[in-house]
């Protein structure tokens, strides 16, 4: 179980290393003999659990936590970079499929991007927007999971725990999507 979480873990790596790969410097010669500019690959989507807000900008993911060993985990999204304001909704559910927290986030790459924007469903708050730095045409910003002093805690969930985010209040399909197991400490 251990190894099939580690090779989880790995290929998620992977995927996050494959989806910041830049643009090749070296001009393409097309078949008149002129030189082509590279193009981009496409960023893919892609969610990572980390335990620390450090290692989530790292790219440093787990998959497994001891239940009390942790406070909050953070949910780094890699998207392709925008200058528009992306809003976006992270569902964390239980190991059961019940709807543990939903999170509202807007980002954007653009610096004069408005300070907060209307919240998707709440007409009575802002929710604020997080400028973030862009690197080989994608973006990366970063929810936390809270775990201690909730529910998970107080009754002592352990088990795998699906999360998924969605842009905007869009149902299907998420836009990236990944899971967390938390466990009892053996005694």
């Amino acid at each position: 179980m251990q190894l099939r979480r580690t090779l989880k873990a790995a290929a998620l790596a992977a995927t996050c290393a494959l989806a910041a790969c830049g643009t090749d410097s070296t001009r393409q010669p097309s078949d008149d003999g002129s030189q082509q500019e590279p193009t981009t690959p496409a960023v893919e989507p892609a969610l990572g659990i980390a335990a620390s807000l450090a290692d989530a900008t790292a790219g440093e993911f787990r998959d497994s936590y001891g239940l009390y060993d942790v406070r909050t985990l953070h949910a780094a999204l890699r998207m392709p970079a925008s200058n528009d304001v992306v809003v976006v909704r992270m569902e964390v559910m239980g190991p059961t499929s019940q709807s543990l927290s939903t999170r509202w986030a807007a980002f954007s790459a653009d610096p004069s991007a408005p300070a907060s924007i209307p919240h998707p469903i709440d007409d009575t708050q802002n929710l604020p927007v997080d400028k973030l730095d862009t690197s080989e045409g994608a973006m990366t910003g970063v929810l936390p999971i809270f775990i201690a002093g909730t529910n998970i805690t107080r009754y002592r969930m352990t088990g795998l725990f699906p999360v998924e985010v969605y842009l905007d209040d869009a149902q299907d399909p998420p836009l990236a999507q990944a899971s967390f197991e938390l466990s009892m400490p053996e005694l």
